[in-house]
């Protein structure tokens, strides 16, 4: 009896062992590093254009619509989202109101005081309202046939301001010279995600650096993001601007597998496909609906026509990206503040699920 007794034993410690090997290996799998692959989802958002209103009679506000922003900020802790990106316009920015400039860019992350609590990481990059004062007329300046803008960067107080605001030690300096900290890329799990600065060259990207990064890649998923469209909706500035830059930009997500490019600037939320010169299909995804006032798509057309599909519009609910990922699967949803039955919810209104080969 004494001998079965220690064999029953041995073999519950065999397999209790077994069973934990097993959780720990699960633990592993989950909680890999930055760069780490991982067999289950995970998430990220992305948000952008959240700054204050247009009322010139309010001069002295924070800069940044802090309801909208803490409401979405609060909806991202709920979602586990991981991480976010933000293509710009935090804040009404340099002179178009009162409030020091520092100061609303430390009202936005007030705002956004949920994520950062949580200790989900943020990763913005520059809009023209966080790079300085438009010169004479704005629709001059950003013509596109204007080849002359000049650069809009060129108060340096705005830029200590700006990177004492974003002094994040996540926020990688890997960019190229003269952008460190403004342009970078980051990996994390198994996606690699860069942001690019358009205003220290007006309306353009390092495309040398940008290739170099994507060729270095060897993560399967890959995310881009900067303020300005590829291919304009409603602003005129765009980096359409310099047509054959642009092209060149979105030849290059092509060959390497991008799918997503998320930008702003346009204030509502559009979604449309565009193939680069070799036929890769590419989404332009706009969640320009942060909380800036509304603006109207008034054509309802894109400036380069047929080449531009349009997937889906909405100009009249505020709203986020969330992008799921599991293995080779993405889906991304477009999340909006909605009311139903006298109650606000948030509901996806836009959904794009799509598999890589």
């Amino acid at each position: 009896m004494k001998i079965l007794h220690t064999t029953n034993l041995r073999r519950k410690t065999f397999w209790l062992t077994v069973f934990i090997v097993l959780q720990l290996s699960i633990v592993a799998t989950w909680s890999a590093g930055s760069s780490g692959q991982i067999s289950g989802p995970w998430k990220f958002a992305v948000l952008c254009d959240t700054r204050g209103d247009n009322n010139p009679l309010n001069l002295s506000k924070s800069g940044v619509n802090e309801v909208v922003v803490n409401a979405i900020a609060k909806e991202i802790v709920k979602d586990g989202a991981e991480f976010v990106i933000v293509p710009g316009d935090m804040i009404n920015g340099y002179k178009y109101i009162e409030t020091a400039y520092f100061d609303q860019l430390m009202a936005w992350r007030k705002a956004m005081a949920p994520v950062y609590a949580a200790g989900i990481k943020v990763y913005p990059v520059r809009g023209n309202h966080e790079t300085g004062p438009y010169l004479n007329n704005e629709q001059d300046l950003w013509s596109p046939t204007n080849k002359n803008a000049p650069a809009i960067n060129a108060i340096p107080e705005l830029k200590i301001a700006y990177f004492e605001a974003f002094n994040d030690p996540w926020i990688p300096a890997n960019g190229p010279d003269g952008e460190k900290g403004l342009t970078y890329s980051f990996s994390h799990h198994n996606a690699f995600i860069v942001g690019v600065d358009q205003y220290v060259n007006p309306l353009q990207v390092n495309q040398a650096w940008l290739d170099t990064e994507l060729q270095a890649n060897k993560l399967p998923h890959i995310f881009v993001f900067g303020h300005n469209p590829a291919f304009s909706v409603s602003h005129p500035d765009s980096l359409a601007s310099y047509p054959q830059d642009r092209d060149t930009f979105w030849d290059s997500l092509g060959k390497a597998g991008v799918k997503i490019y998320f930008c702003g600037h346009d204030h509502y939320y559009n979604r449309a496909h565009i193939a680069d010169r070799s036929g890769n299909s590419i989404y332009q995804v706009l969640p320009g609906t942060g909380g800036a006032p509304f603006t109207k798509w008034k054509e309802q057309k894109y400036a380069e026509g047929d080449k531009v599909v349009k997937d889906y519009h909405d100009e009249g609910h505020y709203g986020y990206v969330l992008v799921t990922i599991m293995d080779t699967q993405v889906t991304m949803e477009w999340k909006a503040l909605i009311k139903e039955e006298g109650t606000d919810i948030w509901r996806a209104l836009d959904t794009l699920r799509y598999s890589l080969k």
